[in-house]
């Protein structure tokens, strides 16, 4: 399945979202019907894909809607760095995870689980987004900060676990 190009692998069907998605903003663009500050520099670093240039009035009519919510085009772009940070956070928690259990060690992983995300990254995303007025930012910043603590813990148990004596 992870060769098959098709819409049934989500790989696959991931980097085509991504594909059509650049493909469209882009052609969208050089119509003249997105203005460029309308659309963060995210969205324009992914606009080299050349991988589909049929685009219908559809496509292009999509495109153009998003210029007519700048709020949801910047709230995107501000969410974009800590989506990004919570990328790399959790793939680090999720290698561990995946090492730990090859070392055959469930139950403490999914014990620094539980307390990780519950304890932490619930109230603190909350308390972060509504008391202090963070909004989606603060419960992102919350869940990463629970990846973040999660992760710094399974490194302590695999260390614990992976010593050698002496």
């Amino acid at each position: 399945m992870a060769k098959r190009q098709s819409l049934d692998n989500p790989v696959y069907y991931v980097q085509y979202a991504h594909a059509r998605i650049a493909s469209i903003l882009r052609k969208a663009q050089e119509s003249g019907r997105i203005d460029p500050r309308d659309v963060s520099r995210g969205v324009y670093a992914a606009g080299g894909a050349e991988a589909l240039d049929a685009l219908d009035e559809r496509d292009l009519a999509l495109a153009a809607k998003l210029g007519h919510f700048p709020a949801v085009i910047e709230l995107a772009s501000a969410l974009f760095f800590v989506f990004a940070l919570s990328q790399v956070v959790d793939g680090l928690q999720s290698t561990l995870v995946g090492a730990l259990r090859g070392l055959s060690d469930t139950a403490v992983p999914s014990l620094i689980s539980i307390l990780a995300y519950w304890p932490v990254a619930i109230p603190l995303g909350w308390a972060l987004a509504f008391p202090l007025g963070w909004g989606p930012q603060g419960i992102w910043i919350g869940f990463v900060s629970a990846l973040a603590l999660a992760a710094i813990a399974l490194i302590w148990r695999f260390n614990r676990l992976t010593r050698l004596p002496g």
